[in-house]
């Protein structure tokens, strides 16, 4: 088996669609919005179905018509699997690719950079400069104060402060620093609504669509467990519009990316268990310790390469999944069942204890 590091560096903006606002043949005019939001980084599912185009392109299998021999399909089964992803399903088979890892950003120096941690806050230093970028946090200190919830006694942090909020922003890994700047958002403008029923002719119907740019020499990363030579480089397309992103591989003798993530909070005072991705709800968490969370959620999308018109491709499934983002945190059990093998193998469900010591109070 082969580990690559693998690079998708955007070559121009980029949309990665939310829940709402994501245009396909099977959703109505109504259930549309004017407004089409952006995520910063792309989803699991999206870097998987990337690095099938990847490998397609790669062996030469892809054809701009989508017309295949029974013979070039079953290349192509054996190449990249047979299914779309599904959340439901208890392990798929994606051919070459046996797991690939959350998504992460890495620089021009090769340090990685993820979410900070939500129990993470401003370590503000004297004389310190407004709005720097780059700036040193620590992990909020719990306290012995205790409020009855529905959940039973919870204890609350000492150092929190509503009004500033916890952090948005990227933690170095190697600097053990947090970096804003990052990512930047612009926003297009259109002067109609979208018609599902003719998508091609209208690409820029809806009145605003953000994009997001990468800061230059920054650039999206995975590992990936191969059982074959990978690419060395390709073009290949993600998101809304299609954005062009150069993907190249390099292999490499193993994953370190929860090593490097241990070791950069192993000073912190307090433990925590950190969610370095996305993690799947399968049921009601029981929240009967303190923890951070912000929720989202997905719908599975299925490709039918019967289809020869691109739009129609992709439908949305009606089935609902929520998750809870990464960068959340969970002060002592992570409330979640994270059993689900076909989530792990392509970055979903990876959560990691950060931190020193155990001595997590303060009185």
């Amino acid at each position: 088996m082969r580990q690559y590091l693998v690079k998708m560096r955007p070559l121009e903006p980029y949309t990665f669609g939310k829940e709402q606002g994501f245009k396909f043949k099977n959703v109505k005019i109504e259930q549309t919005t004017y407004f089409i939001k952006s995520n910063d980084i792309p989803e699991q599912t999206t870097v998987l179905g990337m690095l099938r185009y990847f490998l397609l392109k790669g062996k030469g299998i892809l054809k701009k018509d989508f017309c295949y021999t029974d013979a070039e399909k079953k290349a192509m089964d054996a190449c990249i699997g047979k299914e779309s992803f599904c959340f439901g399903e208890k392990k798929q088979d994606f051919g070459v690719l046996k797991s690939v890892s959350p998504v992460f950003l890495i620089n021009e120096k090769e340090q990685y950079l993820i979410k900070t941690p939500f129990c993470m806050i401003h370590k503000k230093e004297e004389n310190e400069e407004i709005n720097h970028e780059t700036y040193q946090v620590e992990p909020m200190k719990m306290g012995q104060t205790c409020i009855q919830t529905s959940a039973g006694r919870i204890c609350l942090p000492l150092s929190y402060n509503p009004k500033e909020g916890y952090e948005h922003s990227f933690f170095n890994l190697q600097e053990k620093q947090a970096e804003k700047g990052l990512i930047s958002t612009i926003v297009f403008t259109g002067n109609r609504k979208n018609n599902p029923e003719n998508l091609d002719s209208q690409e820029d119907g809806f009145f605003k669509r953000e994009a997001k740019i990468l800061k230059k020499g920054v650039s999206f990363a995975v590992f990936v467990e191969a059982n074959e030579e990978l690419p060395k480089q390709e073009i290949c397309y993600m998101g809304l519009k299609k954005s062009a992103f150069l993907v190249t591989t390099q292999q490499v003798d193993k994953n370190d990316l929860e090593e490097k993530i241990v070791q950069a909070f192993s000073d912190c005072e307090g433990q925590w268990i950190y969610a370095y991705s996305d993690l799947v709800v399968t049921e009601q968490p029981d929240y009967s310790s303190f923890c951070i969370v912000e929720e989202k959620q997905m719908r599975n999308l299925t490709t039918n390469y019967q289809e020869k018109q691109y739009t129609k491709k992709q439908n949305r499934s009606n089935v609902q999944y929520n998750l809870i983002q990464s960068g959340s945190v969970f002060f002592e059990n992570c409330p979640l069942k994270l059993e689900n093998e076909n989530c792990k193998q392509i970055g979903y469900n990876h959560i990691v204890r950060i931190g020193g010591n155990k001595k997590c109070h303060q009185s």
